[in-house]
């Protein structure tokens, strides 16, 4: 996988305003920790369960309204190459707002990405705790019972 890459300009060390635009990475957001950083979500992520009726919810995976977006100000948004459309994400990007943007394909691709995306919200040890455990998981998967 190339590892994930930000689009527009670099985010903050520990971004406040979070919008995710991925379901399993609004999962990832709340396992580090960035519940109250974490303000607009897509209405596919339902992980955590009480996360969609206190965030603001700004359309689809496919079809992300940028203008909702816009207007939680976010200083970070969550999204996946394959997930997400490509002309929304461009569209944040051109209007500012720093788009961290996913390509995962491998478990070895996820675990690198759990690090990265702990890196780029400030959660490092978090994203370097959370990847070992995601890890131990798939090794269990491995082992004959």
């Amino acid at each position: 996988m190339p590892d994930p890459v930000l689009l527009g300009p670099p985010p903050p060390s520990r971004p406040a305003r979070i919008v995710s635009l991925v379901p399993s990475l609004t999962e990832a957001l709340a396992a580090l920790g960035l519940d109250d950083e974490t303000v607009g979500l897509t209405r596919f992520c339902v992980h955590p369960d009480d996360w969609k009726a206190r965030k603001a919810i700004v359309g689809g995976t496919k079809n992300v309204r940028v203008d909702r977006v816009l207007e939680l100000r976010p200083d970070l948004v969550v999204a996946n190459r394959e997930e997400n459309e490509r002309a929304p994400v461009e569209a944040l990007a051109a209007a500012g707002v720093s788009v961290w943007l996913s390509d995962i394909a491998t478990v070895a691709d996820t675990l690198d990405a759990l690090r990265d995306l702990g890196r780029v919200t400030g959660r490092e040890k978090e994203g370097e705790r959370l990847a070992a455990e995601v890890a131990g998981a798939f090794d269990a998967l491995d082992r004959p019972a």
